[in-house]
């Protein structure tokens, strides 16, 4: 995966190279991907409508500015101070159950010194812990629940003098079109 930022169409993009249009976020399906917008199923596929849903949540509650201090599948070099979100594991692991789908979100914090960076882990898994019945882009949430950070998920310093600490969204979702089913 390689992030290319906003889809432009003057560049050339290559197979899993990933870009940004209209606040969704696509990953390019073959090389020499010019001028074909997406979205374009030939083309593009988006990435995982749950971890857009959790960044579009971030966004409305005041937890991030996208671009900014929020991104999606990549830490960028700068600013100092992020969060990442992530598929658990790998993009589109989910475990399906009888009342729908489980998938895992991760995420990372970074910052300049492990307190902030665990503040605000703890700060997000505090937010998100024990949402309910959220219609949220094209899907319904039964439940978001939170997975604390243990010892083992504190990253070392990086070549910059950063740390990064870890978290996990545990969320149970089905279609909009089957809530009501339920």
């Amino acid at each position: 995966m390689i992030w290319k930022g906003v889809w432009s169409a003057s560049t050339t993009y290559s197979a899993g190279d990933w870009v940004i249009k209209d606040s969704i976020t696509y990953a390019s399906l073959q090389g020499s991907n010019l001028n074909h917008p997406p979205p374009n199923a030939i083309w593009w596929s988006p990435v995982l409508d749950v971890v857009n849903d959790i960044k579009d949540y971030f966004v409305t509650h005041g937890m991030g500015t996208f671009g900014t201090d929020l991104f999606i599948g990549y830490m960028p070099d700068s600013p100092d101070q992020v969060t990442v979100l992530k598929a658990g594991g790998s993009w589109g692991m989910t475990e399906h159950h009888s009342a729908g789908a489980k998938p895992f979100t991760d995420f990372d914090c970074r910052a300049a010194d492990s307190a902030t960076a665990f503040a605000m882990v703890q700060a997000i898994l505090a937010a998100m812990t024990d949402l309910r019945d959220l219609d949220i882009g094209s899907n319904h949430y039964v439940q978001i629940s939170s997975q604390y950070p243990s010892p083992q998920q504190f990253y070392p310093w990086d070549d910059k003098n950063r740390v990064i600490w870890s978290g996990t969204l545990k969320i149970m979702m089905r279609p909009v079109y089957m809530a009501s089913s339920y």
